[in-house]
């Protein structure tokens, strides 16, 4: 994330709304000047799931090789801001 303090939280939020529970996020600072950082912190706190990297502003292909990197997952769903628009549904099927 880069400066989204404005969509952070309706994003988190969505996210951890999903249908399947068996999850880890993982939030990317790129750099923010704002307040998108905080955001992810308390979020963090609320839910063991949430983890936020910090890194220098790199661009978002860079952000988002830093966050699959810290995955151990067998699915990744990169998302951006711009999803909480959308009925996101993650399942297991």
């Amino acid at each position: 994330m880069f400066n989204a303090d404005q969509t952070t939280g309706a994003t988190l939020a969505s996210i951890r709304r999903q249908t399947y529970q068996v999850l880890g996020l993982v939030a990317v600072d790129d750099g923010s000047t704002d307040g998108s950082a905080s955001i992810v912190t308390a979020y963090a706190e609320k839910d063991q799931r949430i983890q936020r990297l910090r890194k220098e502003n790199g661009g978002v292909a860079a952000a988002r090789n830093l966050g699959a990197a810290a995955m151990a997952a067998e699915f990744l769903h990169l998302s951006t801001r711009t999803i909480v628009g959308l009925r996101l549904r993650l399942r297991f099927r």
